[in-house]
């Protein structure tokens, strides 16, 4: 993919915007909301509440096994906006792999 790569998915959910965020921002829900399957857990992180937060992820796939992810918060705006750069622990110096997830709040 290039740089400029973007993919984006739009679904309107029967919930406020603060009820959905509140999932969001909380790393403990990541596992029951992930599509791909392979997030086990929080490793025991806080509600991200800023920019510039770190959160860490037990992840699993067939190709590395068990490792962990860290996510650094690149976007939060409270019940309306939260982003993300995940980057695999060990590898990459700690920086993020070069993707970012980001979730845009609208209520209707």
């Amino acid at each position: 993919m290039s740089e400029d790569t973007k993919i984006t998915v739009s679904r309107l959910i029967d919930a406020s915007a603060k009820d959905i965020f509140r999932v969001l921002s909380d790393p403990q829900h990541h596992a029951r909301i992930d599509g791909t399957g392979m997030i086990r857990s929080d490793e025991k992180t806080d509600r991200i509440t800023k920019t510039g937060q770190v959160f860490r992820m037990n992840m699993h796939n067939e190709r590395f096994r068990d490792y962990q992810m860290d996510n650094l918060v690149t976007g939060y705006a409270e019940n309306k906006r939260l982003a993300w750069a995940p980057g695999m622990v060990g590898y990459n110096d700690g920086q993020p792999d070069g993707w970012t997830f980001a979730y845009e709040l609208e209520p209707q």
